[in-house]
């Protein structure tokens, strides 16, 4: 009976446990937890295991308060959300400064179009289950929102203002055409 020698033979090892050091450790399992000055790595986990990005980032804040340097996925994930959300704030700006100056062209409709597509799928991400796809899909429409209203409370102001004389064409069409 190969298979109850076995099982004895690993009982028997775990009724001889001894008291273990480090010195006992592979050591390929202490290159990974131990410098070579002696300090350890230290792994914590949140106490809240849900994927709710609110418990994330209190847990990652809390890290980094007592280790500025630590990493790992809730802090990674945190500071990849801010870049995000600026690169989206940035982007919403440059679009609107070129929906100003391209409004009157056919591009402009083309582009207003795609971004009621845009907006659609983005929306459809929301829906998602997955909190990180649906976090994101929520932050692409908020920033297509953004830009959107951006545009149609500046756009009016901004063309009175470049209109100009009767008969003239707004400034942005004289750029356009001069490009």
């Amino acid at each position: 009976m190969p298979g109850l020698v076995t099982t004895l033979d690993g009982l028997r090892l775990a009724l001889d446990a001894r008291p273990a050091t480090v010195a006992d450790l592979p050591d390929t399992l202490r290159r990974d937890w131990l410098t070579a000055d002696g300090r350890a790595r230290v792994e914590v986990r949140p106490r809240d295991l849900s994927d709710r990005s609110e418990a994330m980032a209190r847990f990652a804040r809390a890290v980094l308060a007592d280790a500025p340097a630590a990493s790992g996925p809730a802090i990674s994930v945190q500071a990849s959300a801010r870049t995000i959300g600026d690169a989206f704030l940035r982007a919403g700006g440059i679009a609107t400064v070129l929906t100003v100056l391209l409004l009157p062209s056919a591009l402009t409709r083309a582009v207003l179009y795609s971004a009621l597509t845009n907006g659609t799928a983005f929306e459809t991400l929301a829906l998602s289950h997955h909190p990180g796809t649906a976090g994101m899909g929520m932050m692409l429409t908020m920033s297509l929102l953004y830009a959107l209203a951006t545009v149609m409370l500046t756009l009016p102001p901004l063309l009175t203002l470049f209109a100009g004389q009767a008969g003239r064409q707004p400034l942005a069409v004289q750029l356009v055409r001069a490009v």
